[in-house]
């Protein structure tokens, strides 16, 4: 019912537009109309920029803009879209609707929609429906109009970018997750926990490359292959930031140990018996270290057990922990070895040149 009032109420705005046009000596109604649909099709070529104008607050979701309605005070959004490939638009809530953009437009600052089209038409540069015998014909794009083309270019180029990342990343999760499934238990004697020191903790093998399952949500996105020489690699296109390993269980008070790489992650586990997250990489220990603390119980500590990179510029296992330190308000540790000329670098290879049951 509401559907139908507001198309009669655009019938009416075009009905009563062409009353006021009539009076003035002006073009007929269906010149009107026609001129309006041109602007409403010109306006298709811009909608994300003009939404963005009108409803700053709204997000895209696919074709679809997603604003608040800001004509009944609505709070958030959900039930008032566009599609801005059409301009077609709908209220869901108030069953209010329309056609096109110069329909939205008019419906938003409550004028006729001839006076809408001229707004549009203004706002990009072409000729309004006032402008004489000449508003029959465009008008050659001017710099704005250009300005206006390369942003929709840039945002369509944004959006199929990032709908091409998702599907990679989503074809790398399923495939994580069925090669985790033809895993077996790994051995204790694999050749590079062997060199490592340390027990397998959960990780498993396919052949002889160790696989470390990576999480995100509670659901395995990613893994981490090891070979015997203690070669890593991630799976092609696999989700890596806000993802992380798990050695041990975490509880709901007491320490969880957050680390750079499993061999560390393992070595300060069997050594404290604290629960280890492991973010693989120090770019990943903020994400991780952000999930943690949105995440864990108020009396879990996390503790930044950081890679000392003494050997590398800048230092940047170190670097990295300190901004994470400093962002989040952690404690941090990092190893600081007493052998001289040794290459460690982390808490694995500081229990390996040391051989003590204690390196914290």
């Amino acid at each position: 019912m509401r559907a139908a009032i507001q198309n009669s109420r655009i019938d009416d705005r075009q009905q009563c537009d062409s009353q006021v046009v009539k009076a003035e000596g002006a073009r007929p109604q269906m010149d009107i109309v026609s001129e309006i649909r041109r602007i409403a099709t010109c306006a298709l070529q811009f909608s994300e920029v003009l939404l963005k104008e009108w409803l700053p607050d709204g997000r895209l979701k696919g074709r679809e803009y997603w604003p608040t309605n800001p004509t009944r005070g609505d709070r958030t959004p959900g039930s008032f879209s566009i599609n801005t490939e059409t301009g077609q638009w709908c209220d869901f809530a108030s069953q209010d609707g329309g056609r096109d953009l110069v329909s939205l437009l008019a419906y938003l600052q409550g004028v006729q929609q001839s006076i809408a089209a001229q707004m549009i038409a203004h706002r990009l540069g072409i000729p309004s429906l006032q402008g004489g015998s000449d508003s029959r014909t465009w008008c050659a794009p001017k710099a704005e109009i250009r300005a206006l083309e390369l942003k929709c270019e840039g945002a369509r180029r944004r959006r199929y970018l990032e709908a091409e990342a998702r599907r990679v990343r989503n074809q790398a999760a399923h495939r994580a997750r069925f090669c985790w499934r033809q895993t077996v238990s790994a051995s204790a004697d694999h050749a590079y926990l062997r060199a490592k020191n340390v027990k397998p903790h959960g990780v498993r093998q396919i052949g002889e490359v160790l696989v470390v399952p990576m999480y995100k949500n509670g659901t395995v996105v990613n893994l981490q292959k090891i070979w015997p020489d203690g070669t890593k690699r991630f799976l092609a296109g696999g989700t890596v930031k806000g993802s992380f390993a798990t050695i041990g269980a975490i509880h709901e008070s007491g320490h969880v140990f957050l680390v750079e790489g499993w061999s560390t992650g393992a070595t300060i586990h069997e050594i404290s018996g604290h629960p280890v997250v492991v973010a693989m990489n120090c770019g990943n220990l903020l994400p991780v270290a952000r999930v943690l603390s949105s995440r864990l119980a108020p009396n879990v500590a996390v503790v930044l057990a950081a890679d000392n990179d003494r050997f590398t510029p800048k230092n940047p296992g170190l670097s990295a922990a300190r901004e994470v330190a400093r962002t989040l308000d952690v404690r941090l540790v990092w190893p600081e070895f007493p052998c001289n000329g040794c290459r460690c670098t982390d808490f694995n290879d500081l229990a390996a040149c040391l051989r003590v049951g204690a390196v914290l």
